[in-house]
């Protein structure tokens, strides 16, 4: 017996002598928090050292003051780890619980933690100096409240990404050829008059830059805010916004091709698969050239183009693909199409497409409305009425087309001697304008 207290006390005589400090759990004060270096922020008063656990609890708000280190951080549900301009180390793992929060000003570009475990539902805040992101995910939701950034890696963001600034996120660099995959599981939002873009183009940029961005959900913009395909002056790569949801462009907002009035020969693809509101503007604001930028129709169900924003493009080569059905309703500019004719764009349907309430297809560039494909019209003028590009028409035997206003109609001019299918569905009557086999 004596034999082995001896041996304990020694073990505890070799602990003080080295001055190991055992890990302790300390958790903020939980009626509000404080700053990081004030005893009165910590429950029991004690302020976390090196080899602590430390959670932060409730509703707290905590603000680190001082740079630290600490071996493990949990933010609970509700609470927030506010790093303002200093760096906090973890050594260990920091947890993001649903619904809390971390910021991160200054010039850090990363959250801490040797690993991270973030919760769908937490928030990570940049909203410093910062220029770059360095940690790429998996995020909850990501807010960018900071200045121009491009990150060095393929972001995975589980939530919302947010663009609160004036800054630009920007899709990829444009000097090393780099490849860049973002992927956004909840919807975005730019509120702050800043950019999220595509292909940061640069003068001697490598033709193999690209930039996707994957959104499930939908793209808001609003208070002057922008959609950016691609960026810079001389911009030679790819972008692509592959958007599951809606696009909903403010008034004062833009979604264009490229953000200089530069020559630019990239190539910007929009895809997608909901409605598409255009309350501010669509255009290119790049000089001619050999790019393009393309909108591409591709959902399952009915997609709505509404709006009383300008569709002032050119260089656009827009589809409505194999499937897709979509139906043009726009209350402002009616018209949709190229303004510049040395480099128009076009318009090709292979699935389904409406032009009600005025809207039309004008400027330049040609239109092609596929075998298989329709084309619907309310127009008194029918087809002429409608199709205004100075382009080529080309509009198959194969197509299928319907006559539906409420004021009387005449097909046009334009309608195909032979066509698949002939619906005049408009009780004020439809008058066939040449003879047309079905």
């Amino acid at each position: 017996m004596k034999s082995l207290q001896s041996v304990l006390m020694l073990t505890v005589m070799l602990f003080m002598t080295a001055g190991i400090t055992l890990a302790t759990d300390i958790q903020s004060n939980g009626t509000g928090g404080g700053l990081w270096s004030q005893t009165s922020t910590w429950a029991g008063g004690v302020v976390p050292v090196t080899t602590d656990n430390v959670t932060i609890v409730g509703n707290d708000l905590v603000t680190l003051d001082v740079g630290d280190s600490v071996a493990n951080c949990t933010v609970n549900s509700g609470s927030t780890l506010d790093a303002a301009t200093f760096t906090l180390v973890v050594t260990g793992t920091f947890t993001l619980q649903a619904n809390a929060t971390f910021k991160q000003g200054g010039t850090v570009t990363a959250p801490p933690g040797a690993t991270r475990a973030f919760d769908n539902a937490s928030t990570v805040t940049y909203y410093g100096t910062q220029t770059s992101i360095t940690y790429y995910g998996p995020y909850g939701n990501l807010i960018w409240g900071a200045g121009n950034a491009t990150p060095s890696g393929n972001l995975v963001i589980n939530g919302d990404l947010s663009i609160t600034s004036t800054g630009h996120l920007r899709g990829c660099t444009g000097t090393t050829g780099s490849q860049r995959v973002h992927t956004v599981g909840g919807n975005v939002y730019v509120t702050g008059g800043g950019y999220i873009t595509g292909d940061n183009g640069s003068s001697g940029q490598p033709p193999t830059s690209s930039a996707t961005w994957n959104i499930a959900g939908s793209v808001n913009l609003t208070n002057g805010s922008k959609l950016t395909l691609t960026e810079s002056a001389s911009a030679s790569g790819t972008a692509w916004f592959n958007v599951t949801g809606d696009i909903n462009i403010g008034t004062g907002c833009q979604l264009q091709y490229a953000s200089s009035s530069s020559t630019v020969t990239a190539t910007g693809i929009v895809n997608l698969q909901g409605n598409l509101v255009n309350n501010g503007r669509i255009w290119t604001n790049g000089g001619a050239g050999n790019g393009k930028c393309v909108i591409n129709f591709t959902g399952s169900g009915v997609q709505n183009v509404t709006g009383a924003g300008d569709t002032l493009t050119n260089m656009f080569v827009d589809t409505v693909k194999s499937g897709a059905t979509v139906v043009f309703n726009l209350t402002g500019p009616t018209g949709w199409g190229s303004t510049n004719a040395t480099t128009p764009g076009g318009f090709q349907v292979d699935g389904s497409l409406e032009l009600k309430g005025g809207s039309i297809l004008n400027g330049g560039g040609s239109f092609t409305l596929s075998s298989g494909a329709t084309l619907k019209t309310d127009n008194t003028s029918g087809l002429n009425g409608v199709l205004q590009m100075t382009g080529t028409n080309s509009l198959s035997s194969g197509a299928n087309f319907e006559f539906n206003g409420s004021s009387a109609q005449v097909t046009g001019s334009l309608t195909p001697s032979t066509v698949n299918n002939l619906t005049l569905n408009n009780s004020s009557g439809v008058t066939i304008s040449q003879a047309t086999a079905v």
